[in-house]
């Protein structure tokens, strides 16, 4: 199965499987073997299956090519790539996916730390399992000395030198007990652990198990208890597991302080279901005979939903005992108590899990998240009792469920039972949230940091001491701080470096601490510190005195998301044709603190739509505030430095307040970086109407920043729709870029009224300008989609980067209505648009006199001029572009980010023009502002008439070689490997196949007259067109077979652009075509033109007619007597002219490519074609004339040359003459008749026509927009 690795990586499954096992990392592979990379022809994954792991290279830190191999002999007699074979085979077979021996960081040894002694007792194998025997390796890893020892050996082993003892559940005797305190006076720290309220004898009736023991069995009980309790007051400290239980310890003057039960370091890998996969698969784990009363709490939900689900199977392991109606059910499934390991493997193949606990009861209270967090690790969704414990475990609908009645589990189990894609979300939730902050890693990094503090603070008295003083104590100690930042599992290096290549080759920790954390980046794939900031009220906070990881470890509870929030239903408001009272919160800076006639104009307009409040960030005197005084409610000035959001925050919370902005229905956010265009009224009208919670003027996908993060590039084509489901996608990119301009953006008053949103805004300081947009800006579009309110845009599509800074402004002004020009894009240019001076005159936008004015007082004039005249290579910032040879060139095509509206249109490589469908396409687009275009040419100029955006550069120069490799879209005539003479990455940019002709004639791969090894040559020439263009379904059948290995969902029905000259009005035409056309006709004058287009030979001069003297007079008579010429139109690809040498002496005119460049001209112009196999013919059926085929060598062209689709007597709506005679007599004929369409005609054009119109070009754009 997995002896072809080239084949298997073009299978997307296989893709998924190994993206998403985690497995293979790209940046780490390029790290580590770059050198080979630089030579191979793929992507690192390719490299792997196809070279690397021959070489023994690793995928990843995450798996040993060859540990793997020399560990399991019959994977290796196999021959087979061992990642593959685990993934699809070893894993499920129990095989270890070992860890490869290089590692990003190598952790130096660390200094000794101190020494820890672990009392244990010899029953409690289960709580030393989580409370013990989990930390003693990540301990020892800090540099701790660690022993565990039975309590029988306790008394001895005190005696000597230990820092920290630890009793774990030991009922201490009055011996040890002394001995305890003897070692205490020698100064060393005593902790009592404990994970059960079963130090207070007097809560022992809480306990199930201790009514079900007779007299002498309580009596026992609670002298143990009365020890338990002597031990726990004889400690300095106690551990507990919760948060009530520590309640609890506190309550008879002991401090605790919260260690989690953890996961175990070595989980076994998860088992799929051996029960029938259309069964839901709930477990309840009981273990030991005393949770009859916990499981009460579930027991009458389970029968309704076994009663209304028979695909349910109820799993029951260890004692437990069940009311009737479930112990004879047909759907319950009874399992004995399994070993832990057992245990594990059958948790990881279920679909739910239960954690029902005893409501109200102080003991159950206490107890752990352990049912909880081990169903996580495998992404198994828990239904849980609403304890206080598991309330702080699990956020309800998020990676759980709780339960407080049966009602309650019974619509949190039905919902999980009949939406398995909820539930595996909740799982996956679970996961990364439970499972983390219960991963043995993190769990030890706080013990860690405890058992430093207490040796550094043994003069403080452990009463006193907080998780903020651990906290504290941490953030302020660099060795401690960078030590738990490595190990406590929230930053993952390999994951960071593949999220943030600006990482590479420097130290993880503090370029997280110094610049991720800042910018809100993740540090892993499951903790993003943007989120967890928010939502733990450290938004902005300065990150001095504050750390995102290290305030996680000891305040984050997983009931808080450390990823992101979940998108929430959606939330909106709707008005119903009410009176609006709006706010609009305005932001405003003058570098001489004047307000502008443009300001003015701006805020009249605004002024009949709102309340204003104006803010400037700059001193202004009064004179010049007082010119706003007929339009604004408040204005004030004064410079904070704290650009417009400081302006935002001073209004609605100094100025107003939030109460008085509650009173207004809608807030809106403006300021003064755009100039008015146009009246508001379209906006405000077509947005009153929207059903949504908060709108903008448009939205936008990408940044400055992250234009050439190739990991951002979910939004290419410009016309996505701001969708739930992409919005969602969102959160699933290193930096998150999405958001609404703040320049124009209002919040309905269910926003207005989010402490998050409030929380936001109120925590508005200046750190630098990128971390306030990241903050502000991006924040606030990422916090209200993240909670569901609902979004509308003025512009309905989504854009990739700003649009406003770019080409696509024009456009949206122009065709959609924007009101807006954007200042900056004039006074900066920071995305360098070229041309920018003539895209703007052509849409007359550079002549409004107070425009120029404010430009020239706040910008000057050299500026501006500079700005408004860069070039194209400006553009891509190419200073002196230097020739590339085929290596560099490769080299640089695999780093450079593509440009999706950067169009390249190679000339024809055979007559070096510009025509037919390339040529008919770039026509449509050429006024288009959105796209760049540019026309590579060869030894002839190419005119174009007008446009927008449009450059020139000779394919051969370095000019063309640099915009190449930045081309988001190329545009074939005939292939890669013959338009483009450099070697390009097929794998991150679109080549389009417009291709020359509807092939009658086999082509490719299909033809009849290549060998094995032309076979191989069309397949690897074929192989980088992202998309081929057809015009109808079976045109589709055919380009699909020659286009081979495209598949067939790579051909597009959009029917030919170059129909679109035929069809559409003549003075439709562009310029230069209308110029062909008339000449044409000219030359022809009063005559009828019977046009000669014949196809190509391979064998060229020796495989045309060889017309006879008396044949040819003959044909001269005939069109004389007719008042007709006959014009000859070699092929494109032949070289020796020979038709119009012979025709000649008949007075055939010469339409060779050399006299007329597009043929569309010609079939408007003749009233006859003639051609043999030429599928010419197809298109000219487009003028409803009768067509002619000279086929004098039929049967030998059809078997020696390349061979046909269809059998041409099917397809030629025409008399096929194979003999000279026929030929003159079809003319004749032809010329005499007017009426051609009869029912064969129109049949195939039908066949080979799907659309009948003049839009062919707009439907080829379209699906180049949509190609990603």
């Amino acid at each position: 199965m997995f002896n072809s690795a080239s084949k298997l990586i073009r299978n997307l499954k296989l893709k998924h499987k190994i993206s998403s096992s985690n497995l293979f990392s790209k940046v780490w592979y390029e790290k580590q073997y770059g050198e080979q990379l630089y030579t191979f022809d793929g992507s690192p994954l390719e490299h792997y299956l196809q070279v690397g792991w021959k070489l023994g290279n690793d995928p990843s830190p995450n798996f040993s090519t060859n540990t793997y191999l020399n560990s399991y002999e019959d994977v290796k007699a196999l021959g087979e790539c061992p990642l593959i074979h685990y993934i699809y085979h070893g894993k499920n077979e129990g095989r270890e996916g070992f860890k490869a021996a290089v590692v990003f960081s190598k952790k130096t040894k660390r200094p000794f730390q101190g020494s820890i002694l672990f009392v244990i007792n010899n029953y409690d194998f289960a709580t030393q399992k989580y409370r013990v025997f989990n930390f003693t390796k990540q301990l020892s890893d800090y540099g701790w000395t660690v022993r565990v020892i039975k309590d029988n050996q306790a008394l001895g082993e005190l005696s000597n030198h230990w820092d920290i003892v630890v009793f774990n559940r030991i009922a201490a005797g009055d011996s040890l007990i002394k001995a305890q305190q003897a070692y205490r006076k020698r100064g060393g720290i005593l902790i009592y652990d404990i994970d059960d309220l079963i130090f207070l004898p007097e809560k022992a009736k809480l306990q199930d198990s201790f009514q079900k023991r007779d007299k002498a069995g309580q009596d026992a009980r609670l002298a143990a208890m009365a020890k338990i309790n002597n031990s726990v007051l004889n400690a300095d400290l106690v551990t507990v597991t919760t948060d009530a239980l520590a309640k609890q310890v506190r309550s008879i003057n002991k401090n605790a302080f919260v260690i989690p039960n953890s996961l175990d370091n070595n989980m076994p890998l998860k088992e799929e279901s051996s029960h029938c996969h259309e069964n839901v698969n709930i477990v309840y784990l009981s273990g030991t005979a005393t949770h009859d009363r916990d499981f009460e709490e579930c027991a009458n939900a389970l029968v309704e939903v076994l009663k209304t689900h028979s695909n349910v199977l109820l799993h029951i392991v260890g004692q437990l005992t069940l009311p009737d109606t479930l112990e004879q059910h047909a759907q319950l499934v009874r399992h004995d108590f399994m070993p832990h390991e057992e245990m594990l493997k059958f948790l990881s193949s279920m679909h739910i899990n239960l954690a029902p606990l005893e409501i109200g009861n102080e003991f159950t209270e206490c107890k752990s998240e352990l049912k909880i967090f081990e169903a996580a690790y495998y992404a198994i969704p828990t239904v849980a009792s609403s304890t206080d414990a598991f309330s702080s475990t699990i956020k309800h609908n998020h990676n759980g469920m709780l339960a407080k009645n049966t009602t309650e589990w019974l619509s949190s189990i039905n919902l999980l039972v009949e939406n398995s894609e909820f539930r595996q979300k909740l799982g996956e939730s679970a996961k990364t949230s439970i499972a983390v902050t219960h991963s043995a890693t993190f769990v030890a990094a706080k013990l860690h940091t405890l058992y430093k503090f207490l040796l550094a603070n043994k003069e403080v008295s452990l009463m006193e001491f907080t998780p903020t003083d651990l906290y504290e104590f941490a953030l302020n100690n660099k060795d401690i701080r960078s030590d738990i930042i490595q190990d406590c599992g929230l930053l993952n290096e390999v994951d960071y470096l593949d999220m943030y290549p600006d990482a590479l080759g420097k130290n993880c920790i503090e370029h997280f601490t110094n610049i991720g954390a800042r910018e809100g980046r993740k540090a892993s794939k499951h903790f993003s510190s943007w989120w967890y900031d928010l939502s733990n009220g450290k938004y902005n906070a300065n990150l001095d005195s504050y750390h995102p990881i290290i305030h996680a470890l000891f305040f984050a509870k997983s009931s808080g998301s450390l990823f992101s929030s979940p998108i929430k239903t959606s939330k909106q408001i709707t008005f119903n044709n009410q009176v609006i009272k709006r706010a609009c919160i305005f932001a405003a800076y003058d570098p001489d603190g004047m307000v502008d006639d443009t300001l003015v104009e701006y805020l009249e307009e605004l002024s009949k739509y709102s309340d204003i409040y104006f803010y400037a960030d700059c001193n202004m005197p009064e004179n010049e505030l007082a010119k706003l005084a007929h339009c604004v409610k408040g204005a004030w000035a004064e410079r904070h430095g704290e650009y417009d959001f400081g302006s935002y925050k001073r209004i609605l919370v100094d100025k107003l307040g939030w109460e008085k902005v509650e009173q207004y229905d809608e807030i809106l956010f403006a300021n003064d970086s755009v100039y008015l265009l146009k009246p508001l009224d379209e906006v405000f009208s077509k947005m009153e109407q929207s059903d949504c919670s908060w709108w903008g003027i448009q939205a936008t996908k990408g940044m400055a920043f992250t234009q050439y993060c190739h990991s951002q590039n979910l939004v290419k084509n410009k016309t996505d729709e701001v969708s739930r489901d992409l919005l969602e996608s969102f959160e699933d990119n290193p930096y998150y870029d999405f958001h609404i301009g703040s320049y124009f953006v209002a919040f309905r008053s269910n926003v207005v009224k989010n402490p998050y949103f409030r929380k936001i805004i109120e925590s508005v300081s200046y750190v630098n300008k990128k971390q306030l947009i990241l903050q502000f800006e991006v924040g606030i579009s990422r916090f209200l989609t993240s909670q569901g309110f609902k979004l509308d845009t003025f512009i309905e599509e989504l854009y990739a980067f700003h649009p406003i800074y770019s080409e696509t402004l024009l456009h949206l002004i122009e065709k959609k209505g924007f009101p807006f020009l954007k200042r900056y894009f004039i006074s900066n240019n920071h995305y360098n648009v070229p041309q920018l001076g003539k895209l703007l005159t052509h849409y007359d936008l550079l002549n409004d006199e107070k425009i120029n004015s404010h430009l020239k007082r706040t910008v000057g004039n050299d500026v501006v001029q500079r700005n408004l005249n860069l070039n194209l290579l400006d553009a891509y910032q190419i200073a002196s572009p230097e020739y590339l040879d085929n290596r560099a060139f490769k080299v640089l095509d695999k780093s450079i980010v593509k440009d999706p509206n950067l169009w390249i249109f190679p000339v024809c490589y055979y007559d070096h023009l510009l025509t037919g469908n390339d040529k008919a396409l770039f026509e449509y687009v050429k006024n288009d502002p959105r796209i760049r275009k540019v026309i590579l040419t060869r030894s002839k100029s190419i005119f174009v008439e007008g446009g927008v955006n449009v450059f020139h550069y000779d394919i051969e120069s370095p000019e063309a070689q640099h915009l190449i490799l930045r081309a988001g879209n190329i545009f074939l005539k005939h292939g890669p490997r013959i338009n483009i003479p450099y070697p390009c990455e097929f794998n991150t940019r679109n080549f389009v196949n417009l291709w020359h002709g509807i092939p009658l004639k086999r082509i490719g791969v299909s033809s009849l007259d290549i060998d094995e090894r032309g076979f191989n040559d069309i397949v690897t020439h074929n192989k980088p067109n992202k998309a081929v263009i057809a015009s109808s379904n079976i045109d589709r059948l055919a380009m699909a077979s020659g286009f081979f290995p495209l598949t067939f969902n790579q051909v597009h029905i959009t029917g030919l652009p170059r129909v679109d000259f035929i069809t559409m009005p003549e003075e439709n035409l562009p310029i230069d075509l209308q110029k062909e056309l008339q000449y044409i006709k000219e030359k022809v004058g009063d005559r009828k033109l019977v046009l000669y287009a014949p196809t190509f030979r391979n064998s060229q001069e020796e495989g045309y007619f060889k017309f006879q003297n008396s044949e040819l007079d003959k044909l001269g008579s005939l069109l004389k007597g007719s008042n007709a010429v006959i014009g000859v139109r070699e092929h494109m690809a032949d070289s020796t002219g020979s038709y119009n040498s012979v025709l000649e002496s008949i007075g055939c005119l010469d339409f060779s490519a050399k006299e007329i460049s597009n043929i569309e001209m010609l079939y408007r112009a003749a009233d006859i074609l003639i051609t043999d196999y030429s599928s010419c013919y197809i298109d000219f059926l487009n003028t409803r004339k009768p067509v002619i085929s000279f086929a004098y060598d039929l049967e030998n062209y059809m078997q020696k040359e390349r061979g046909f689709y269809y059998d041409i007597q099917d397809v030629f709506p025409g008399p096929i003459c194979t003999t000279f005679e026929a030929l003159l007599k079809a003319i004749e004929s032809s010329l005499e008749t007017t009426n051609v369409l009869h029912e064969n005609y129109l049949d195939v054009h039908s066949m080979f026509f799907k659309y009948d119109d003049a839009n062919n070009s707009e439907r080829v754009a379209n699906m180049v927009f949509g190609l990603k």
